[in-house]
């Protein structure tokens, strides 16, 4: 997956606002982050983007006399249920099913293993700038930019600015994110969303300021850039879901 840093959208968004990009804080950049996680996760959940979605083939058990399987740990939304793998054939069938909890029942009977496909969950965004005196705890979270190896909301000179958000693993200290991998994991953003959300994180802002007329010509501008991503998939690359034949022997 093609992806964008975080601080691409952190600048956008600072220089569409109509603030001081060299005088980024923590409560501005809570701001601007929080504006973004709300924005990215709409993003994420509005189509079937291919960047998003997985297939993976799981296994089948009996529960309350029903055939019924475990959601992958990762799984946000569930968008089908396969027969078949439906990536190397079209001699499928969609299945129908049930939610119940982290389990998915299926309404007919079947004992071999099924496909199904789900939408990721999206990422969640709450950290602050990475500081090397702070012990991180395991599901803690910091902004930390590769190119200075600080936690800088902002370019250092002579240096690229290629800021993003890193969860960490392993309760560690001085750890730099992007040098400790087996510590820290990488929040990765969809490269075609962010314009999107640089955006729409503007429109928010104009909507907190209480000017709700630019707040909706922003709106409408944001909401552009991601129709124009859907467009790009379904028109120019062609991606438009198939129809499947039903396999009767499947």
């Amino acid at each position: 997956m093609r992806t964008a840093d975080f601080s691409r959208i952190l600048i956008e968004a600072i220089q569409f606002c109509g603030l001081d990009r060299d005088e980024i804080n923590d409560p501005t950049f809570a701001q601007i982050r929080d504006f973004a996680a709300i924005r990215l996760r709409h993003a994420w959940e509005y189509d079937t983007f291919p960047q998003v979605i997985k297939f993976q083939e799981v296994a089948i058990t009996q529960v309350n006399n029903a055939p019924a399987f475990e959601l992958p740990t990762d799984c946000g939304t569930v968008i089908s249920v396969w027969s078949k793998n439906p990536l190397s054939t079209t001699r499928n069938a969609q299945l129908t099913f049930l939610l119940n909890g982290t389990k998915v029942y299926l309404t007919t009977s079947r004992d071999d293993a099924v496909w199904v496909e789900y939408r990721i969950r999206p990422p969640e965004l709450f950290g602050l700038g990475w500081q090397q005196s702070i012990e991180y705890k395991v599901g803690s979270q910091a902004f930390f930019d590769t190119g200075s190896l600080t936690g800088a909301y902002k370019p250092q000179a002579g240096r690229p600015f290629s800021g993003n958000f890193y969860t960490c693993k392993v309760n560690n200290v001085n750890k730099r994110p992007s040098e400790h991998l087996d510590e820290w994991v990488k929040i990765e953003i969809p490269y075609e969303f962010a314009p999107y959300v640089a955006r729409a994180v503007f429109a928010d802002y104009l909507r907190s300021e209480g000017q709700l007329d630019s707040a909706r010509i922003a709106e409408a501008e944001a909401q552009a850039f991601l129709d124009e991503e859907i467009d790009k998939i379904s028109r120019q690359q062609g991606q438009i879901r198939r129809i499947n034949f039903i396999n009767p022997y499947s």
